[in-house]
């Protein structure tokens, strides 16, 4: 009992700490963003936040919540600042942490967040926002909750990576210590898009994107050597998955638009 008291203290010295300083930053924030460009970056580019928590599998063990900032219209300001905030939440939706980075809004980017021990895998959850400029108040987005009670080991996934690469004729020779993720692009419909790579295959993209033709859009993709669809232990295709029922044609495009740049520029809004 003593011992859940310590901890409870200190989940809400924690947060009462994250939010001063969250505060502080903001404020120290605003007086930077006097120097740059009134105009607001929300009412000419439309961004979007997803996260994925995982743990690595090597002592000692480390959590990590990666927040994806995606611009799915495909083009991006220069060099505007602004705060990415992860919030933490009890089960009474109480905040108990806020980790907070400061990024330049130039570029699609994975934004890497060490989490504690203590709340991975509990009945927790998390939700990023994105803020900019003298609009602190209002985020520019949002991500929607994720449940730390049920994310995912990076260990499970990369033995089901391994598996697979056999199955398709690309087995390496690499173990559980050669593959990392190139780049999440972030989740749909419990299916998550994930680029994994090992230390033997991890090339650049020639400067070359393919056609695919799924659920009646035309689909710009990278060269990707393999599938980037990872959903019940196994990887899979953009096509496969809209063909075995994992993706709905409203789920399609929405994972054009975060695999695709130009995706939004020839389908403004989802076809019927």
């Amino acid at each position: 009992m003593q011992n859940k008291t310590l901890t409870t203290c200190k989940f809400k010295l924690v947060a009462m700490a994250s939010m001063m300083c969250l505060l502080c930053t903001l404020l120290v924030a605003s007086v930077a963003f006097a120097k740059l460009d009134e105009k607001v970056v929300s009412q000419e580019f439309n961004w979007e936040l997803s996260i994925m928590s995982a743990c690595s599998f090597e002592e000692p063990l480390e959590y990590f919540s990666i927040v994806r900032l995606t611009n799915p219209q495909g083009s991006v300001p220069m060099n505007e600042k602004a705060i990415v905030a992860l919030a933490t939440y009890d089960k009474d939706n109480q905040l108990i942490d806020c980790k907070i980075k400061e990024l330049k809004l130039d570029r699609d980017r994975s934004i890497s967040f060490e989490i504690e021990e203590e709340i991975f895998g509990k009945s927790f959850t998390q939700k990023a926002f994105l803020w900019e400029g003298f609009d602190t108040m209002r985020p520019l987005a949002q991500s929607a909750y994720l449940d730390l009670g049920n994310v995912l080991s990076y260990e499970q996934m990369y033995i089901d990576f391994l598996i697979y690469l056999q199955s398709i004729g690309q087995d390496d020779g690499s173990t559980l210590d050669d593959i990392a993720i190139r780049n999440y692009y972030g989740t749909v419909n419990n299916c998550m898009i994930v680029y994994l790579v090992t230390r033997l295959n991890d090339f650049p993209f020639p400067p070359v994107n393919y056609r695919h033709e799924v659920a009646g859009y035309e689909i710009w993709l990278p060269p990707f050597p393999h599938d980037v669809v990872y959903v019940e232990r196994t990887f899979m295709s953009i096509e496969k998955a809209y063909e075995e029922g994992y993706f709905s044609k409203d789920d399609v495009y929405e994972a054009a638009c975060l695999l695709d740049a130009s995706f939004k520029e020839r389908y403004a809004n989802p076809l019927f």
